[in-house]
This record gives C-alpha cells, structure tokens and sequence, in this order.
C-alpha cells in the first residue's frame, strides 16, 4: 500500500477520479456532474493504491487557519472492506495536523455514519440533509 498526497500530478488526480467514478457514480449512482461540481485545479487529495491499483481516496478543503472538510470519501468497490477508507481518512487527518488543523468535519451519509465515530468522530443529529441514499449528518472530530 502507498499513500500519497495529491496536489498538482496529473496522473494522481486521474486515479482520484477514477475511484470516484467507480464507488460514487457506478456505486452509489451520483451523477457525475454532481460528484465533480466542487473540485478545482486547486484541489487536494489523498490517494491508496495498492501495486498499481487505485484503492481509496478521499478531498480536503481546508476552510481557515484551524478548520477543514475530508470530502468525497471513497474506495473502489473491488477494495472495499479491506480498511483503506480507514487508512485514507488517517493519512488526511496526518497532513491536515502538520499544517496546524485542529477541527474536522466530515459529511457523512446516514448509512455509513458508524465507520466515522470507530475513527472517533461524533455526528450531530441536527445537521440531517438531503434523502435516500444520499441523506448526511454532518460529524466533527478534533485532532
């Protein structure tokens, strides 16, 4: 397994997306519009892969000097149960603390809401949005 942090490397970010496609697009059934609409050349991700495989990856967005999101969690569907999406939230909470961050928020969808407080998050029952497949809380964890 290799963790990196993807900033600018072309190669990096097709294999971002291509984890995105496949667990949210394929999996989940976002459309792909919706998926991409919030990223930018400026974006930040974290990426596993595993030999040559893209496994798990997940966005970060940093929101000021002490506060940032880990956004659009995912694992490649062939990958999923192996605890890359523990490692993927790991791997962004490492970086985000060497730059001073303190608080994380996460938004996370109601069915999966369980993985997030293993790792130590709380979610807040009054921040429920959207529906379906796509209902979220929103959870906080400090670093």
């Amino acid at each position: 397994m290799e963790i990196f942090r993807v900033k600018d490397e072309l190669w990096m970010k097709a294999a971002v997306y291509a984890i995105r496609t496949e667990a949210d697009v394929f999996g989940l059934g976002s459309s792909l519009q919706g998926d991409f609409k919030e990223d930018t050349d400026s974006s930040r991700y974290v990426l596993i892969t595993e030999g040559i495989y893209p496994v798990s990856t997940c966005r970060i967005n940093v929101l000021n000097s002490d506060t940032a999101k880990i956004e659009r969690v995912a694992t490649h569907p062939k990958f999923q149960g192996k605890n890359y999406g523990r490692e993927v939230i790991l791997a962004a909470e490492k970086w985000l603390k060497e730059e001073g961050i303190s608080k994380i928020y996460i938004n996370s969808r109601v069915a999966v809401v369980g993985f997030y407080e293993k790792l130590g998050y709380q979610s807040d029952p009054s921040s429920v949005t959207g529906e379906g497949t796509f209902q979220c809380v929103m959870t906080y964890k400090e670093i």
